[in-house]
């Protein structure tokens, strides 16, 4: 049995890309939300709110997800795969 060495630089490359996302989400919901307070009535700052930051933002992190969805999937199958093999004596 291999034992896998985790070193901080696989790790910090693993969990970088999204992180970076998150960071960058937060910045453009702090940007569209200042947009929206600026707007003349409340209607005008909903819809520029969910134009602006609810719609592109779902549908960036639903592409983006892809991945971690196909990873998932993944692990599941090895998983099913392992319990279904019989014992090794």
């Amino acid at each position: 049995m291999r034992i896998r060495q985790f070193h901080i630089y696989s790790i910090f490359n693993e969990f970088l890309p999204e992180l970076l996302m998150l960071i960058v989400a937060v910045a453009w919901i702090y940007v569209v939300a200042l947009m929206a307070l600026t707007e003349p009535t409340v209607v005008a700052g909903i819809m520029t709110f969910l134009s602006y930051c609810v719609l592109p933002l779902g549908i960036l992190f639903y592409l983006t997800g892809s991945g971690r969805r196909k990873r998932a999937r993944a692990l599941e199958e090895r998983a099913r795969a392992a319990s279904q093999r019989p014992p090794e004596a």
